[in-house]
């Protein structure tokens, strides 16, 4: 029997050489991931034997600099069991890419996020530099670069108020127009801060439109080589497979797990700033004490009571969505039931237009399997 993989997002350092408007991330920080750090994360990950996912994460992730992710290489291939499976990620803004970077990712086989929220107007309205310099140019060029070797990579967009502003239409052509056809949107939301108070902003009408018009602007392309992950993953589920994104997968707890710069072990990086989160620490504690303690196996628990309580019909397509988003959702609005994952409607529109035509959706997926309900 196959072993259940391994999803370590690595946070390298919280630094980061730019300023977003919408980082919650310590820029200002100088804390990185010490080699002892990182021996031990990769000697106790791969001695599972277990199929391990490294994403690397900041911050800025490159602003450790090559000799990092060379050592990173090294123990991978050192502590790596005969036939067991190793991959890599990064996600990054690209704008200190250079030819020795993608050697790197060449060596270690990378898949390569870079983030870009659109045009020139909308990317730099929060993307800029610590002086308030926009940032799009460089992040341009490091796409460039990125195409001439040709480098596995996708974009992933934050969606703001700023880009619902610019129009379905305007924010697609942007990326179809450069040649950007693998496509990653996240909805800004608040951060998880224990204790924190405020108030959730509902999803908008506005949000829902948006995202629905850029669904039909896809689904009406006859390009089958242009993706968008969230669709793709949902359509993938209404036709009878598996979700592609961990947002949407559910059972994450227990598999997706993050590593802090000092080696304290979460469940996943969005919970790095509760300490009910905390595993324990990768230097000072064996991996099975991690990977299937009291700690862990509480917090499967308390999720599996918290999807029981959820009566959204499109609970079995977004599996509850990510407990991130339900536990937020639950302290800034006091704490009652949390009924909706944020992802109803948008299933909905998509569910409908699958029905309308369900061929479309199967040449795009190159998916043979009918068209199932994805109702609970």
């Amino acid at each position: 029997m196959r072993q259940p993989s391994l999803t370590l997002i690595v946070k390298t350092s919280s630094a980061c050489n730019m300023a977003c408007s919408y980082c919650d991330a310590d820029i200002y920080s100088r804390r990185r991931m010490p080699f002892e750090v990182l021996a031990s994360l990769t000697a106790k990950a791969l001695g599972t034997g277990r199929p391990a996912q490294f994403i690397w994460h900041g911050g800025e992730p490159l602003l450790l600099g090559q000799e990092f992710y060379r050592k990173a290489l090294w123990l991978q291939e050192h502590y790596r069991r005969e036939n067991q499976f190793v991959s890599n990620s990064i996600q990054t803004n690209a704008t200190l890419l250079n030819d020795e970077w993608i050697d790197i990712f060449d060596d270690g086989n990378f898949s390569v996020g870079v983030s870009l929220d659109g045009p020139a107007e909308l990317h730099d309205s929060n993307r800029v530099l610590r002086n308030g310099t926009g940032t799009f140019h460089k992040a341009m060029r490091g796409i460039s670069l990125l195409k001439a070797r040709n480098q596995r990579f996708g974009v992933l967009a934050v969606v703001t108020e700023e880009t619902i502003k610019l129009g379905a239409r305007k924010f697609f052509d942007f990326y179809l127009d450069n040649g950007l056809t693998d496509i990653a949107l996240l909805s800004l939301k608040p951060v998880l801060i224990k204790g924190g108070k405020g108030h959730l902003p509902r999803e908008s009408s506005s949000h829902s439109e948006f995202v629905n018009d850029i669904f039909d602007i896809w689904y009406e392309m006859d390009d089958p080589g242009v993706h968008i992950r969230d669709f793709e993953s949902i359509m993938r589920v209404l036709l009878g497979g598996e979700h592609s994104i961990c947002l949407l997968a559910g059972q994450c707890i227990g598999q997706d797990f993050a590593i802090n710069f000092n080696g304290d072990f979460y469940h996943c990086d969005e919970f790095m700033t509760d300490s009910d989160y905390r595993l324990g620490n990768i230097v000072e504690h064996d991996m099975k004490t991690l990977l299937e303690g009291s700690r862990i196996k509480a917090l499967i628990k308390s999720e599996e009571a918290n999807l029981r309580n959820l009566t959204c019909n499109w609970k079995s397509v977004c599996n509850g969505g990510c407990p991130k988003d339900r536990y937020v959702a639950a302290r800034l609005g006091g704490g009652g039931p949390v009924l909706c994952c944020g992802y109803a409607n948008l299933i909905e529109h998509i569910s409908a237009r699958i029905i309308e035509n369900p061929q479309v959706a199967r040449l795009k997926l190159g998916h043979p399997a009918g068209l199932g309900t994805g109702r609970a």
